[in-house]
């Protein structure tokens, strides 16, 4: 068993005794992405944002916009990017420039 697999176990058994763990669903979503399990990482992201318990969703949208770009889900990810507040505050030329270092930071 590889360090994936095995922080995969213990985060499934956190998730079991506390399914709202945003730190533990966050993780195992982030680990199923590393893994190129992508429709198990979305779906992680989904659940979050679906429950509303974390802190920062435009950081989940974020990942969750990365996630569909593996996908091939260019229009999903594109909504997620629009929806971050920053986006909405910039004008035309600096928009390129935000999908950019989104993708990147």
């Amino acid at each position: 068993m590889n360090a994936f697999e095995e922080s995969l176990e213990d985060l499934n058994t956190a998730l079991n005794t506390n399914p709202l763990d945003s730190l533990a669903l966050l993780s195992r979503g982030e680990i199923y992405y590393s893994l190129g399990r992508y429709e198990e990482s979305l779906a992680g992201y989904n659940r979050i944002l679906k429950l509303g318990i974390d802190h920062a969703p435009i950081e989940i949208l974020k990942r969750r916009a990365h996630t569909y770009i593996s996908l091939g889900n260019f229009e999903m990810a594109l909504s997620d990017l629009k929806s971050h507040s920053i986006y909405t505050r910039l004008n035309d030329k600096n928009k390129e420039f935000f999908f950019v270092c989104t993708w990147f930071c």
